[in-house]
């Protein structure tokens, strides 16, 4: 993304824990209707195939049950809906990673005060595509070989002891100075904690897209450098997702909570598997992706927002923009 003018004032000063989350939804609201634009229209081609998937699992559980002991049959339900349930994911995650995208290179033109427009910031989102898609297979291997590496610790730290133990080394330190804090309690309250490690690398890669939107880095290297800046800054960060997965999954779950009222005032019953049950679960499954649509934007506004603060934090990087400008234009002597 070409940065041709400097960050707007608010957003060269450190930000706080609230600030982060303030800044997240003045953007969304200063700008919702092109940074929902580029969410949707990312979204429609998964979206579809969810809405179809939804209300064909259904039919297909219904089928089961009248299929009885006929083995053939259920083989071929199962495999059919199996491959739909691949394709449906394969499809509605490219979507979103483009959504991801599109929103984090709209969000970071919104903090330069620069005008685009929905076409640009989804272009340039699928051009990324190739790298986006790299870097989410790098991070769910990565995740994956941690997770299967906690196990042992996990089995062995459940329960009261490790709790305890994870929740002391917390205590421990948060209470001492920073350059006080040793390695091997970093490690005691990760390792203590159940799934520590992926949850501890998991938001340190957190913010790989807005490197690789914003500053081009390739897929592993845009973990690595979402881990640098992540890094003595871990428990913010992770705060900051926990707080916007519970406020975003409220909010998500709106239009699903409005489609139940409604199949309960009007007496439809989900599980009829004749119309009624099909279209109440069709519904659903439109509401869940409407909810994405309208409200999946604010995690990606926030972790551009994090990248851009633990950027200026780390390595000054406004300080640069605005000596940039100070510098006076000499003319060329001819």
């Amino acid at each position: 993304m070409a940065e041709t003018l400097p960050l707007l004032p608010r957003f060269r000063r450190p930000l706080t824990f609230g600030g982060v989350l303030d800044e997240t939804f003045r953007l969304y609201r200063s700008a919702w209707t092109r940074l929902m634009a580029v969410t949707a229209l990312a979204s429609i081609p998964g979206g579809i195939v969810v809405v179809v998937l939804g209300g064909t699992t259904f039919l297909t559980v219904a089928n089961l049950v009248t299929a009885g002991d006929d083995v053939t049959a259920l083989t071929r339900t199962l495999t059919g809906l199996g491959l739909g349930i691949f394709l449906a994911s394969a499809v509605y995650g490219l979507g979103l990673l483009v959504a991801h995208a599109g929103v984090t290179v709209m969000t970071g033109w919104l903090t330069r005060g620069q005008e685009h427009s929905v076409w640009e910031a989804l272009g340039s989102g699928v051009r990324r595509l190739p790298v986006l898609i790299g870097s989410s297979i790098v991070y769910g291997l990565g995740t994956f070989g941690l997770t299967l590496l906690a196990l042992p610790f996990a089995v062995l730290g459940v329960g009261i002891v490790g709790g305890l133990i994870a929740l002391l080394a917390v205590i421990v330190w948060v209470n001492r100075p920073a350059g006080r804090r040793p390695a091997w309690l970093k490690w005691l309250m990760i390792l203590a904690t159940p799934f520590g490690l992926p949850i501890y690398y998991g938001v340190r890669w957190s913010l790989s897209i807005p490197a690789i939107m914003l500053e081009r880095a390739g897929p592993v290297a845009a973990l690595r450098r979402s881990a640098a800046l992540v890094k003595g800054n871990w428990f913010p960060v992770a705060g900051i997702w926990l707080v916007l997965s519970i406020v975003v999954g409220i909010l998500q779950s709106i239009p699903g909570a409005i489609i139940g009222l409604l199949a309960l005032v009007l007496g439809l019953n989900s599980g009829d598997p004749q119309g009624p049950g099909l279209i109440v679960n069709v519904a659903n499954s439109a509401a869940s992706v409407v909810g994405s649509v309208l409200f999946g934007a604010l995690s990606f506004i926030a972790a551009t927002i994090m990248f851009i603060d633990l950027r200026n934090r780390h390595e000054g990087t406004d300080l640069d923009e605005r000596l940039d400008l100070l510098q006076p234009q000499i003319p060329l002597l001819t």
